[in-house]
């Protein structure tokens, strides 16, 4: 059953980072390096209305590199703090709303040994020796799958993570 569980986890999560995944890059190709002021520190914030986030980010100064969006069940902000360290941003602003439950059963099939015995008692007649009795025990072993089915629930959300640069203050306004 750890096995089973380990195998539904990497199912789940996959090897990349959704942040990574759906990142959409938004520089158009342009080299941002000089431009901007480099941060080994990566400031993540929790966004409230997208609109006016961003105006305020451009308003401070701030250039959009890049975005990631998606949907899915409980997510790691680390996969967002990866992706900002590999585009330069210095602030990554989060998003994430509730969209709804998911709920079912998932059939997982195990294989399975079963025995079963089946005590035998009767009498058999002959006709020198007359009516003789007997008993005995009969065991029957099957070997073949068998299908469980797994409740889930999983609550899905919308995840979206804008990643900034500053700029340096001799192109602020450029």
């Amino acid at each position: 059953m750890k096995i089973l569980a380990l195998a539904l986890i990497i199912i789940v999560t996959g090897c990349t980072s959704p942040y990574s995944k759906f990142y959409v890059d938004t520089s158009v190709g342009i080299d941002f390096k000089s431009l901007i002021i480099k941060t080994d520190n990566i400031e993540v914030r929790q966004g409230g209305n997208q609109d006016v986030d961003d105006r305020s980010m451009r308003e401070n100064g701030y250039v959009l590199v890049g975005y990631s969006a998606f949907n899915a069940s409980n997510v790691s902000e680390d996969g967002a703090i990866t992706k900002a360290k590999e585009v330069n941003a210095s602030v990554v602003l989060l998003y994430c709303h509730y969209t709804g439950t998911q709920s079912g059963f998932t059939p997982i099939t195990l294989p399975s040994t079963a025995t079963s015995s089946t005590i035998l008692n009767g009498n058999v007649y002959n006709q020198v020796t007359g009516i003789t009795p007997y008993s005995g025990l009969a065991n029957t072993t099957y070997n073949g799958p068998s299908t469980a089915y797994l409740p889930f629930t999983v609550e899905n959300y919308d995840y979206r993570a804008t990643y900034w640069i500053k700029k340096a203050p001799s192109n602020v306004g450029k």
